[in-house]
């Protein structure tokens, strides 16, 4: 009997340890503008690049600061493919032991490796806020499809397929971007920010 009153005790004191945790799977009435307003972010994930020439895979850790943003990708066992850097007035790019420079990150991961990625306005579309008019939205208020256009004039299709909730903010975690034959695939496993 004494036993059994030990572990009703322990039971009630576990259950009520776990109902003072705050709950994260709230998402935050006005998590559209605290999403828009997050500048500093990290995200890691997998990559595939997709082309009627070729089909490339690959992991991925983007570190988005107020004033840089930092794209670094590695094989499925580690090894470092590229880091690609942007600042305000130019971007380097790391591969194969050496640093290339370029005004613009795009045009420079493009020239030294043939993918095509949309990275000026990935703060946007990575997190999912978009604000063209031809967006389209579900019944929580989250983009299932969009577009942007680079500076290139580029109009690159933004397909969302599943959302999760981190921090009380609904972000992507599974989208496909398109331009014309071209087809890049983001799952992300983990999103984090700064505040």
């Amino acid at each position: 009997m004494r036993l059994h009153l030990i572990f009703i005790i322990f039971f009630l004191f576990i259950t009520g340890c776990a109902s003072q945790k705050p709950s994260l799977t709230v998402p935050h009435p006005d998590w559209k503008s605290r999403l828009e307003q997050q500048t500093e972010w990290q995200v890691a994930g997998k990559l595939a690049f997709i082309s009627p020439e070729k089909r490339q895979s690959v992991n991925f850790n983007w570190h988005n600061q107020a004033t840089s943003s930092k794209l670094a990708l590695t094989t499925f066992i580690g090894s470092h493919v590229l880091t690609l850097e942007q600042f305000d007035d130019h971007a380097t790019l790391l591969m194969k032991g050496e640093t290339h420079s370029a005004q613009n990150a795009q045009q420079l991961l493009y020239q030294l490796t043939g993918m095509m990625l949309p990275i000026d306005n990935a703060p946007n579309w990575l997190k999912g806020v978009q604000h063209q008019s031809n967006s389209e939205f579900d019944q929580l208020g989250r983009a299932t499809k969009g577009s942007v256009i680079n500076q290139f004039g580029q109009i690159w299709h933004i397909d969302y397929q599943h959302f999760q909730l981190v921090n009380g903010l609904w972000v992507p975690d599974k989208l496909t971007l398109s331009h014309q034959t071209i087809k890049v695939k983001i799952q992300i496993y983990s999103w984090q920010f700064k505040s």
